[in-house]
């Protein structure tokens, strides 16, 4: 007779363990696997059971109650071995990049017709990620093949060849939703993030929305933040092209000359493992703007006429690929071509949305654009998308810049002390700590953070003479400031 696969799952677990009692808590964990379940959710699975057994809670001929301890299948049971021999499935090799599979999230409502709603959730979720070229996502008609059984993770993640799995829970009570989702390393088994939202259901396909974007906006850096860690623990000569890749994506954030350095050697080694990674060719030019942004380590020209190529190599290998257009957009700003970058930046995010580093740099543009307030919101928005970017110190630099154009010069200092409790060797916030300062009058503070922009190479860069994309009264802006705290330049 049809059964749903989890009552099926409930009957064969009872059925193994019928030598003892089966507790409530040995059920959640195997069949639910841990989840939350209400005793009543529980209570019609084993009725279920008892149907499809010929069995009924006044009868209790196979499963038996036992008040306050659990269950026993208490029916006489004969095993013998099967008559064919079913080879288990191959495990499929895992893709060239992280790759991910997304599960109906369960209705743990237990009314079936509210599964619509979990159903719905991970099917936007998987149209979501699918727009990230950093993933590999298998269709939804794959991974709702698991829907209602109870099935180790990791036997997933070998049956459909991806290294992550993210699963979730809806419980409605009400006019409350609770939804819960976990990101599973399918290899290991261990939890990668994990996130729960209490939500009123006023609009119900708003809430779906809402939490969709936040969920496919948490997953990309995680697993991101994963493989970086992942990639470090390997040697180097053993790395494969995303591997290396990621790994001078570490390198980057750590924000010295010699990381760049490496940064760049990996870069380039992804590259010679396999010249389509537009992601790696992305990656190396954008080791080469920013180290001579931050470090003056060369002239502008110089770097422009390395880094243009690399970034043509890279929107010729994806155009679909936000990096490259991303790299175009800073050498824009480094050219004084400011709206142009700012078209490229949206350029990007209608290639890929969810990219937080097409937000940084659109926000540089806007605020080099004279347009403060706008890059705000930008930044704000690629913050959301990555909390924790490895080049966080560039947006909240821009943060700092933006308040002291809005003439918010308490917010700028504010912003500037956060950046530098998480950055202290940067070479910008100083500058316009220091202008701030000046502007409100605080001279002590301000000499003192003077003191410390002018022992930074960049300081002429910024301060001496100005840069070609900073607009004259943005500039004149700045060194009023700076003379506020006792530069006499």
């Amino acid at each position: 007779m049809p059964v749903e696969p989890q009552v099926f799952d409930l009957l064969v677990y009872m059925i193994e363990n019928r030598d003892r009692v089966v507790t409530k808590d040995d059920l959640i964990q195997s069949i639910w696997k841990g989840r939350i379940v209400s005793e009543s959710a529980v209570a019609t699975r084993i009725n279920a059971v008892r149907k499809a057994v010929g069995d009924s809670g006044d009868g209790q001929r196979l499963i038996r109650t036992l008040p306050r301890k659990g269950f026993r299948f208490v029916g006489e049971v004969t095993c013998q071995p099967s008559t064919s021999t079913a080879a288990a499935a191959p495990a499929l090799m895992l893709p060239d990049k992280p790759s991910i599979a997304v599960l109906s999230f369960t209705n743990m409502t237990g009314d079936a017709d509210s599964d619509y709603f979990g159903d719905g959730i991970a099917e936007d979720v998987i149209t979501s990620l699918s727009r990230n070229p950093f993933l590999f996502v298998i269709a939804r008609n794959s991974s709702f093949t698991y829907k209602g059984r109870a099935i180790a993770v990791k036997q997933i993640g070998r049956e459909l060849g991806v290294g992550y799995v993210l699963e979730g829970s809806v419980r409605r009570s009400g006019s409350r939703v609770r939804i819960t989702a976990q990101l599973i390393d399918a290899t290991a088994g261990g939890h990668v993030w994990a996130e729960r939202y209490d939500r009123e259901l006023t609009d119900i396909f708003a809430v779906q929305d809402e939490i969709t974007e936040t969920v496919a906006i948490a997953i990309a850096p995680a697993i991101a933040h994963l493989e970086r860690h992942q990639a470090l623990r390997k040697a180097p000569e053993n790395l494969s092209a995303w591997e290396a890749y990621q790994r001078g994506r570490w390198h980057i954030g750590r924000m010295t000359v010699a990381d760049f350095e490496q940064a760049k050697t990996f870069f380039q080694r992804a590259i010679a493992l396999d010249p389509a990674l537009a992601p790696a060719h992305a990656g190396l030019a954008n080791a080469i703007l920013t180290e001579v942004v931050l470090f003056q380590t060369r002239s502008v020209a110089e770097a422009l006429a390395e880094a243009l190529p690399v970034i043509h190599a890279a929107i010729a290998a994806d155009p679909k690929h936000a990096g490259g257009h991303i790299n175009n957009g800073i050498a824009l700003i480094m050219q004084g071509q400011c709206e142009l970058a700012v078209a490229e930046a949206r350029h990007a995010l209608s290639i890929d949305p969810n990219h937080a580093g097409a937000y940084f740099m659109l926000g540089n543009a806007l605020c080099f654009s004279g347009r403060p307030r706008e890059a705000l919101e930008a930044i704000g928005s690629g913050m959301r998308h990555d909390p924790y970017a490895p080049q966080g110190y560039f947006p909240r630099s821009q943060v700092v810049m933006a308040y002291y154009f809005l003439r918010e010069y308490e917010n700028a200092v504010e912003a500037a002390r956060a950046a530098l409790r998480s950055y202290p060797g940067h070479p910008w916030v100083n500058i316009w700590l220091a202008a701030a300062l000046g502007q409100l009058d605080r001279l002590d503070e301000a000499r003192e953070a003077l003191k410390n922009a002018m022992a930074l190479k960049t300081f002429d860069q910024s301060a001496r003479r100005r840069p070609p994309y900073t607009r004259p009264e943005d500039h004149e802006h700045k060194l009023e400031g700076l003379r506020k705290a006792g530069w006499e330049g």
